[in-house]
């Protein structure tokens, strides 16, 4: 039978863990959007690889995990994909969160570009992180990913390249001849994606990026969203490195 997933805040975590009540919209969730019932199995994780399984049980109105134990998520042992996006309208900024998550992106960076629409003051950097990881997490719900893609602050796109140090860099071009791209992926390591915003990267930006050690991937003659091309090569960068599944352990509750 499928066990179902919810993602709560690590601070909820521990105390169900700890056998207090689950949390209201937990409950809700659950109980009324899932249609769970006492005795059915859940897992509950943070997001960040800690998972909690155990038995629905009721107590009048409060609900709690029985039988608990952890399910020890380990960090995947395969290569990782960290994608820095230019920043969007928040419509096309949610799908790129979703279907982050979906696609099992570790990172997405938030890129302050020329073209792009949206700007932040450095005060609004908090909120937007933690209003655009709640969706992060609405989305591993979906998809029962125990492993939520993290969303760093936003940052101006020159700092963003500095401080990227995995092996294989590519920056997805929305038109163009379609290069062999696949030479440039060095197998079972780790890769960074760059996709502009709203009209791409200036070419300024992408000397930026080929000088960071960045190679140009384009996806065809015709012009696609930023949103379509961050999600094809994401897709074809899992493909050609073989990105599956982490790995699971049980171990008793504590």
């Amino acid at each position: 039978m499928k066990v179902r997933r919810e993602v709560v805040e690590t601070a909820e975590l521990e105390r169900v863990a700890g056998g207090d009540p689950l949390g209201e919209e937990t409950v809700h969730y659950l109980c009324h959007v899932l249609r769970l019932r006492e005795g059915d199995r859940v897992e509950i994780g943070d997001g960040l690889g800690r998972v909690l399984s155990g038995r629905l049980v009721s107590s009048g109105r409060q609900w709690s995990l029985a039988d608990r134990s952890w399910q020890r998520i380990s960090a995947p042992v395969q290569p990782s994909i960290a994608l820095l996006f230019g920043l969007l309208k928040a419509k096309r900024w949610r799908l790129v969160v979703e279907k982050s998550v979906e696609l099992g992106v570790a990172r997405l960076v938030p890129v302050i570009s020329e073209r792009a629409v949206v700007r932040l003051h450095a005060r609004d950097n908090e909120q937007f992180v933690e209003r655009w990881q709640r969706v992060a997490r609405e989305a591993g719900k979906q998809c029962g990913r125990p492993l939520i893609t993290r969303i760093d602050t936003p940052r101006h796109l020159l700092q963003a390249l500095k401080q990227v140090e995995t092996p294989n860099r590519l920056v997805g071009l929305p038109q163009g001849e379609i290069a062999d791209w696949h030479r440039h992926l060095a197998p079972q390591t780790s890769t960074t994606l760059l996709v502009g915003p709203e009209g791409g990267l200036t070419d300024p930006e992408v000397d930026d990026a080929m000088r960071a050690g960045f190679h140009p991937v384009s996806l065809g003659p015709y012009p696609l969203r930023a949103e379509t091309v961050a999600v094809v090569l994401v897709a074809m960068v899992r493909d050609r490195l073989g990105i599956g599944a982490s790995e699971r352990q049980e171990e008793p509750c504590r």
